[in-house]
């Protein structure tokens, strides 16, 4: 049997990582002999966190994940004290050559100095494995855990910046929870003593860093691929200094910042790398010039813009955005919850007619059917120039109903979600789109049209002619009834595993449960048993 050598072996472990289950594979490659454990271990802890996080926080994982670290901890500390009355302590490189001491036979040596292979450094991640670690060794401590955790989660924090070549860091997690105690101390120990990092990648998630905080990391951390902060206690003009500084940032995600101009025209030194940009519940009141900043980024495909909290009063909303729609070619826009000028949607579409694959327009929340909020000339737009959109998705106004039918006969071919659903239609027949889901949509894999109203014919279109797919939404809906489920187990496509028919009151729990037990269906429902049939 031919063997295959050591750089064969890491070209196909490092692919490996690209797999759905790629780190289950290296924890396997791992266990067959010492070579490739060597290899397989490189990968494994060079992003450990992954394979915690991709077994949904699996306890066991954090077990051991922290009995390895313990052991280099414990060694370091062995090191240092053998190295303590004037000499000098040697930096071990990767592999660890220590014997231990008579007096500590039972102590488990590392092979590796698995700190030392770490690239991603996720701290909430690391903070809850220890967490879960000192509790599973301490249940009889728990009164004073969390002072003896955090002491221990420094240490190892310490050994992280002192030893580890980190090229990305998520500092706190992307949701508002503030259980996890990082503090700027943390991040100017990272970023100004971790004499190995190389930081590609920083997310703040939604730690609140404030102006100081970055300022004393700017122009010490210039070499940023993608940078994600939540800027609300972080000034314009620090934010704008710390972009101005980066060589080559290509994604960029600023969330809650109060004022933000200055930033915004700071992205024009990032013009030949950047490629996706969010802004995400951001006041823009202060904006009152083009965002030329943004549309001289020639190379940008991603422009998210959700919950913008408000405008400048005295220059529109148009104004600010036409620069990009008219410069930049798109792949993904998203203005979710955030007024977008129908003129500015039309422009996009004709400049980004042949890149445009990802479209969100869900309106802002006072969004109600008037022409103001109304997208009709831009879908149109959007059907005629557009013809490779992937995924659609709107809480369509009844007056857009002749605009979504001509989109989706024009690009229906392309589409593979589509995301219709709007309480706007729920005293409105929307048969007309149902009838032209079914007949244009081949490829359409998920669709949701809660709220919809339609005809039996019109939804027996609709199942007929999509065959591919595989999540059904149809909730609030006053037309959904039995004989519909029928045509759903009777002409469905065999790819159909999900469906939600939440408050659809002209089903019974009894057809519910025939559906399930006839087809491969999940169904999800809130529909209870009668109490007259208990």
């Amino acid at each position: 049997m031919a063997r295959l050598n050591y750089d064969c072996l890491m070209v196909l472990f490092e692919n490996f990582i690209d797999e759905p289950d790629g780190y289950g594979l290296l924890y396997n490659c791992a266990l067959l002999n010492r070579e490739w454990r060597t290899i397989a271990d490189s990968f494994l802890y060079a992003d450990p966190w992954k394979y915690w996080l991709y077994r949904s926080k699996n306890y066991n994982i954090a077990i051991q994940l922290i009995d390895t670290y313990m052991m280099c901890y414990n060694t370091v500390n062995l090191s240092s004290h053998e190295n303590e009355g004037g000499i000098e302590e040697v930096r071990p490189q990767t592999r660890i050559r220590i014997e231990a001491p008579n007096n500590r036979n039972n102590d488990r040596i590392p092979l590796y100095d698995y700190i030392a292979f770490a690239k991603n450094l996720h701290i909430p991640s690391l903070y809850q494995c220890i967490s879960l670690w000192y509790n599973f060794y301490h249940e009889e401590e728990r009164e004073e855990n969390d002072r003896s955790i955090y002491h221990l989660f420094l240490k190892i924090f310490e050994l992280f910046v002192d030893r580890a070549r980190i090229k990305e860091c998520t500092f706190a997690e992307s949701t508002e929870d503030n259980k996890y105690p990082v503090t700027l101390d943390q991040l100017n120990r990272l970023i100004n003593q971790g004499h190995m990092v190389d930081l590609k990648y920083l997310n703040f998630g939604f730690f609140q860093c404030n102006s100081d905080g970055l300022t004393g990391i700017t122009g010490k951390c210039d070499k940023l691929k993608t940078f994600k902060i939540s800027a609300q206690k972080c000034s314009d003009e620090a934010l704008e200094n710390f972009i101005r500084t980066q060589k080559s940032l290509t994604k960029l995600k600023i969330r809650n910042a109060e004022k933000i101009n200055l930033t915004l025209d700071a992205l024009e030194t990032q013009s030949s790398s950047l490629v996706k940009l969010r802004i995400l519940s951001c006041n823009l009141k202060s904006c009152e010039t083009p965002f030329n900043g943004i549309a001289a980024c020639s190379k940008l495909r991603s422009i998210y813009m959700r919950k913008i909290i408000d405008w400048p009063r005295n220059v529109s909303p148009s104004t600010l955005l036409m620069p990009m729609a008219q410069n930049c070619e798109f792949h993904n826009v998203d203005f979710s919850n955030t007024y977008l000028p129908v003129d500015v949607l039309v422009e996009i579409a004709k400049k980004s007619s042949t890149t445009l694959r990802r479209v969100y327009l869900i309106g802002p929340e006072n969004q109600v059917d008037d022409e103001f909020h109304d997208l009709s000339s831009g879908i149109n737009a959007l059907g005629s120039y557009a013809k490779n959109i992937h995924h659609f998705e709107r809480d369509i106004l009844p007056r857009e109903i002749n605009s979504m039918v001509y989109l989706l006969s024009s690009v229906g071919n392309s589409l593979i979600r589509l995301e219709i659903e709007s309480r706007f239609m729920i005293s409105y027949d929307a048969s007309i789109i149902i009838s032209t889901i079914g007949d244009h949509c081949p490829k359409l894999e998920l669709l949701n049209i809660d709220y919809f109203n339609f005809t039996t014919e019109s939804f027996e279109r609709l199942i007929q002619g999509c065959q591919s797919l595989t999540s059904l939404s149809i909730c609030n809906s006053k037309s959904v009834n039995e004989y519909m489920l029928n045509i759903i187990r009777d002409l469905a496509g065999e790819n159909l595993r999900s469906l939600c028919i939440y408050g659809c009151d002209q089903v019974s729990l009894d057809a519910v449960e025939n559906l399930r037990d006839e087809t491969h269906i999940e169904v999800d429902t809130n529909i209870e048993v009668d109490d007259e049939g208990l």
